[in-house]
């Protein structure tokens, strides 16, 4: 329970989440047996996985917020996490230990990878965490009128 709300969504959508989460990144990583750089891509896609997961909890915890402030912060913490990926991979520098150890095609694989990993990692925190359906706070009030109406008071 994540500030004060239960999570809306079933088990079961949280387990077909989940194997899209575990299940894709791990087929993904056949291409690496045969280009060789298995390890690496390993990396790549785990490193890719935990920034999608970390910008999916990002955009869930948007969901449950209402301060204005912290929205904006929320959304600034997870345009930060979606920066690495415009930036091209691996780096060209000379001291690179991928310049010259890569094929073209394996660093395109790699290429590939962090993008495919990212989305992979964005649903499983959103639907676990995110606030899927109508606000809480407009049921309360609803609740509020209607006991108004009937001439029902609350009292404590």
């Amino acid at each position: 329970m994540l500030l004060g709300m239960e999570p809306t969504v079933s088990r079961a959508t949280l387990l077909r989440t989940a194997i899209g989460f575990f299940v894709v990144p791990a087929l993904l990583l056949l291409p690496g047996l045969a280009l060789g750089c298995t390890v690496r891509a390993l990396w790549v896609g785990g490193m890719g996985l935990a920034a999608g997961a970390l910008f999916g909890a990002l955009l869930a915890l948007i969901t449950r917020v209402r301060r204005p402030a912290l929205i904006y912060l929320l959304l600034a913490l997870a345009f930060s996490v979606f920066i690495p990926l415009w930036r091209f991979w691996p780096p060209e520098s000379p001291f690179s230990e991928y310049h010259d150890a890569l094929s073209e095609r394996a660093v395109f694989y790699l290429q590939a990878m962090r993008y495919l990993c990212f989305i992979c990692g964005i649903p499983l925190p959103f639907a676990g965490l995110g606030w899927h359906g109508p606000d809480p706070l407009e049921e309360k009030v609803e609740k509020s009128e209607q006991t108004a109406a009937s001439g029902e008071t609350d009292r404590l």
